[in-house]
């Protein structure tokens, strides 16, 4: 087999197609190269070419997010604990460091994604078997979204902190599922992953919602009259604006070209997804 790849990857350098035929001769079976154009593979990667502006929107996220993560970082380092005295306070108490693992690899996911669109990963021109991190569709909110929910449950004391943030894993694992049967041949199969997952979508975010808002109600109730009183408004927009970005995600989806619907242009679901990683 790797002699076999050698050779395909050896063909691939002027003349791509060559690897199908070798891929074909070595007897792998034609759903494994048939979704090839002009040397990519679609469902590994963005098979069109972005435009200036989804490539800027890249490079703003990746930045913004990296120095957030920068920020993060060092708040972390830095933070004494209430007493102003305890040196490595967030490091005894590592639930508040989740904010910085999420922009950590979010920032990871945006730099692959940049990087593919300078060296062209994006754009069919070079072999299939050069693979950009961020071409990975959903991949990275694999590790993000469920750090999230966990963080969200801890700050507000919740329960089921674990539980959520395996159903969330669950969701985005077969969500990116989906984005893997690509064209109108593999849609039944797109459809068959992105159903189950939002069967599992349905139910995570409903179960999430209904403990946030039990918790937030009693914190409520328990900040009267006090200065805690005044932290209550910026938890509850975080929670609204937490809970609408839940919903943006698969209407992006279900609006693409994966579809075949193609109200959205690839250019616009990568600039909705930035915007959406980054409230």
């Amino acid at each position: 087999l790797s002699k076999i790849m050698a050779q395909a990857l050896a063909a691939a350098e002027g003349r791509p197609y060559v690897v199908m035929q070798h891929l074909q001769d070595a007897g792998f079976p034609e759903c494994f190269y048939g979704t090839c154009v002009e040397g990519t593979m679609e469902g590994w990667y963005q098979p069109t070419r972005l435009s200036g502006g989804a490539i800027a929107a890249h490079w703003i996220t990746f930045l913004s997010m990296f120095s957030c993560t920068l920020f993060l970082g060092y708040s972390s380092w830095t933070a004494k604990g209430p007493s102003s005295k305890q040196r490595y306070f967030a490091g005894y108490h590592e639930e508040y460091n989740i904010s910085f693992y999420v922009n950590l690899f979010a920032s990871i996911s945006y730099f692959g994604k940049c990087l593919a669109d300078v060296q062209g990963h994006n754009y069919a021109e070079v072999g299939p078997y050069i693979i950009g991190l961020g071409n990975y569709a959903y991949a990275d909110y694999m590790f993000t979204c469920p750090m999230l929910v966990f963080d969200l449950l801890t700050q507000l004391r919740a329960p089921y902190r674990l539980t959520a943030g395996v159903l969330i894993y669950s969701v985005l694992l077969t969500g990116s599922a989906a984005n893997f049967y690509p064209g109108e041949r593999w849609r039944a199969g797109a459809w068959g992953w992105f159903c189950f997952s939002a069967t599992i979508y349905t139910f995570a975010y409903v179960f999430v919602y209904m403990i946030v808002i039990k918790q937030y109600k009693r914190l409520n109730d328990l900040s009267a009259g006090t200065e805690a009183k005044k932290a209550m408004f910026p938890l509850k927009l975080a929670i609204v604006t937490f809970f609408s970005m839940w919903l943006g995600f698969p209407i992006v989806w279900v609006t693409s070209g994966r579809t075949g619907m193609n109200l959205l242009s690839e250019d616009a679901v990568q600039i909705l997804h930035c915007i959406f990683d980054l409230i």
